[in-house]
This record gives structure tokens, C-alpha cells and sequence, in this order.
């Protein structure tokens, strides 16, 4: 969501909060500055959170929270290059 300026925070706000009420049990969250200083704050919520700045750091966090049939969801900025955490994951 890097190309919403402006609105990126308040829109990243809205999703994670979407993502709580719909029970979702975690989010690596990537990014780094002061978006991520903010949305540390709102994923705290999910049983499972974290805030990390690659796509390496994302799978990582992630590893120890999936259990084989488990469904992820990978969505973001192509600046991030987060088609880089399937690689990690299949290890």
C-alpha cells in the first residue's frame, strides 16, 4: 500500500481492524518508519502479530504459526517484493 500516500495509514488502520472482527488469528505486518510504529499499536489485538521490514523477516515470524492446510493470505505493495516469503515458507 505504499502508492496510497496520504491515506495509507488510516487505510492500513481500517484493514487490520477488518481483520480482528473477522477472527483472523495473525498478521506479519511489513513495512518500517513511522507507519509501522502505528500499526504495532492496532495488531497488539490478534493473537498472532508482527511487524518486520522483509519479506525473509515476514516468513520467519510466520513458520512457527502455521500447521499444514492452514490459509495465507499475501498482499502488498510490489516494492515490497512479497512474492520473496513463498520460497522461505516451502523450505
Amino acid at each position: 500500500m505504499l502508492e496510497l500516500g496520504s491515506e495509507s495509514i488510516l487505510l492500513h488502520q481500517k484493514v487490520l481492524k477488518k481483520a480482528i472482527e473477522l477472527g483472523l488469528t495473525g498478521i506479519v505486518f511489513v513495512s518500517c518508519g513511522e507507519e509501522s510504529n502505528i500499526i504495532k499499536k492496532t495488531i497488539k489485538e490478534l493473537p498472532n502479530h508482527d511487524v518486520v521490514s522483509t519479506p525473509e523477516d515476514a516468513a520467519m515470524s510466520l513458520l512457527p504459526w502455521l500447521s499444514p492446510g492452514d490459509n495465507i493470505l499475501i498482499k502488498g505493495s510490489r516494492k515490497l517484493e512479497l512474492e520473496k516469503v513463498l520460497p522461505y515458507l516451502q523450505k
